[in-house]
């Protein structure tokens, strides 16, 4: 061996010697070894041959235009892959001067097997879908689960233990193998009722070309299913609303036709018929005079009377004269209950006159047929109204304000789950009152234990709905 090679198998990295045209002259020992061939087998053979990346065209390679034109980078990179891994070459061409050759030193500064990348390349996806709400399962031509991950198996209450049946954790899967592997994918949705309620994983089956086998992707798509339903509920009641507000219409109408007919129509005709009495009268006394005047004054005052509480029905006028307090006051009077011994405790707080009018109706026709239901129906002894607005203010310094109406009986009471009220205005009729002021309505009653009724109203927020 001569000196020169001697002295180049000291150099601890790979060094090759060039001629101009790119042949290898002279090689060390650690470029051979870095080579994998013999030193008989380099010699004269192309240095494009051995140490050019195939996937990288020679007029992209900086090693192969450094040779062509002499010019380029004291320092450069090469990153490829080989059949046994990953590399990153940095080579540092230079001249050698007297025999116009080109020496190489090559330092492999990076290497990974192939095999070793991506076994760490696998870990790092499974770790990443360990930790999203996600399932990731491989299904084998027996509908076996060979591996199952993802943070959203919690939810399953199940683990990464396989196998397992792919059939026995989503039973939609069933029976169709042949047919994703016929299409190469197939999309379904699960459904699964766990500890923490109803979950829904919506998921997406391909064929895997590389070993024939199933993968699956389910994603968790709980939430929207949720907000479906609420969507879909949300619809059911606003139309549900809408016709309970068209038949109450039609009460109401009803009711005004009735009252019309009944009372004061009945008024009408009593005048008029009096009246036609006295004109028809020839050289009557002046008491029969006297006595149809009396007749058409009690008419005319049943009149009033009936046009009165047929106006008290429509619209309270004691709320826009009086107020909301004397209001309520005027609706427990009005109830008779006070006049037939029950006992009414009328508890009022809180700055309830400044309250939004909507708000103010609310309540009072809200107490108003409360009362009513009770004077009918539950043969109670005591009654107890609280009307309170609260201001409560919490350590940020924001405050709610609210208002809470209790009416509490001791009388007969119903059953609330099989209660179906047509008395009045009933449970529907008051859940849609409180409900169009986003506020919350619960009854609590039992048969022969009287009843409980609770209105709290965000008076914040009923005013921001009514803008």
């Amino acid at each position: 061996m001569s000196d020169s090679h001697h002295q180049l198998d000291l150099i601890p990295y790979p060094v090759v010697i060039i001629d101009r045209l790119g042949k290898i002259v002279t090689i060390n020992q650690k470029a051979i070894s870095f080579s994998g061939m013999k030193e008989n087998d380099l010699l004269n053979t192309s240095v494009h041959d051995v140490f050019h990346p195939a996937e990288i065209m020679e007029m992209d390679c900086p090693l192969c235009n450094y040779i062509k034109y002499r010019t380029g980078p004291s320092l450069q990179n090469i990153n490829f892959k080989d059949v046994a891994g990953w590399q990153r070459i940095t080579f540092s061409p230079a001249s050698v001067d007297n025999d116009n050759l080109l020496q190489m030193s090559i330092d492999i500064t990076d290497y990974m097997p192939v095999e070793k990348k991506n076994i760490d390349h696998e870990i790092s996806i499974r770790s990443l879908l360990k930790k999203m709400p996600v399932v990731y399962y491989r299904i084998d031509k027996n509908e076996v689960i060979l591996e199952i991950i993802g943070a959203a198996l919690e939810k399953l209450d199940l683990n990464d233990k396989a196998p397992m049946r792919a059939t026995d954790v989503f039973k939609e899967f069933k029976g169709k193998y042949d047919t994703t592997v016929k299409h190469g994918r197939y999309f379904f949705e699960s459904q699964h009722l766990t500890k923490q309620g109803e979950v829904w994983f919506f998921h997406y089956v391909f064929l895997s070309p590389e070993n024939n086998e199933l993968t699956g992707f389910a994603l968790d798509v709980t939430s929207m299913k949720l907000a479906q339903r609420a969507m879909l509920k949300l619809s059911v009641d606003k139309r549900n609303l809408a016709r309970r507000m068209l038949q109450m219409q039609e009460d109401v109408r009803f009711e005004v036709a009735r009252e019309l007919h009944d009372e004061i129509g009945q008024s009408i005709t009593a005048v008029r018929v009096i009246a036609s009495a006295m004109l028809s009268a020839q050289n009557a006394a002046p008491d029969f005079y006297l006595k149809s005047a009396e007749n058409i004054s009690d008419v005319a005052a049943s009149m009033y009377e009936s046009a009165h509480a047929l106006m008290y029905d429509l619209r309270p006028i004691v709320l826009d004269t009086l107020g909301f307090e004397s209001a309520i006051q005027s609706c427990v009077h009005a109830s008779g209950l006070q006049q037939v011994g029950v006992v009414i405790n009328l508890d009022i707080k809180g700055e309830v006159e400044e309250m939004d009018q909507l708000v103010q109706l609310t309540i009072f026709r809200i107490v108003q047929e409360a009362l009513t239901n009770i004077a009918k129906y539950a043969k109670a002894s005591k009654v107890e109204v609280k009307i309170a607005r609260k201001k409560i203010f919490d350590e940020s310094s924001c405050y709610s304000d609210l208002l809470e109406l209790q009416i509490v009986d001791d009388g007969t009471g119903f059953s609330v789950d099989t209660q179906e009220s047509s008395h009045g205005m009933g449970m529907l009729g008051l859940r849609e009152r409180v409900q169009a002021l986003c506020g919350i309505l619960n009854i609590s009653s039992h048969v022969d234990k009287g009843l409980a009724l609770f209105v709290r109203i965000n008076l914040k927020m009923a005013e921001l709905d009514s803008e």
